[in-house]
């Protein structure tokens, strides 16, 4: 969650790369980790995070720096000292790994075929 404070530079190298993904017709997502760690967030938050008004925030700034599409960020919490499993982080992190498998299927359909 600390992208606010990357450097101009390394914001510019994003870009650039998004750019070069867009003009290829790669397909690309990002990652929003550790929502946890927001201010005052609940685990009830979490069962609704993209509705969850400080999450909404950094999900707005991402887009307003990167220019992602706010469906192209998804929103993961992470393990970080637990020692026992968290079904509300698991469906978090399992959801998204099930967008970057679809985006990754549908970038892999369009591709021609060689023969």
């Amino acid at each position: 969650n600390s992208f606010e404070m990357h450097s101009s530079e390394l914001v510019a190298k994003i870009k650039k790369i998004r750019r070069d993904l867009i003009k290829h017709g790669i397909l690309h997502l990002a990652l929003l980790t550790h929502v946890d760690s927001l201010d005052l967030i609940t685990k009830e938050d979490m069962t609704d995070i993209y509705n969850y008004s400080p999450v909404k925030s950094k999900l707005e700034a991402f887009h307003g720096v990167f220019g992602f599409a706010l469906s192209d960020i998804l929103v993961v919490s992470n393990y970080v000292s637990e020692w026992q499993l968290d079904p509300v982080k698991d469906m978090l992190i399992l959801s998204a790994l099930k967008e970057i498998l679809y985006t990754a299927n549908e970038f892999l359909e369009d591709l021609p075929l060689n023969k």
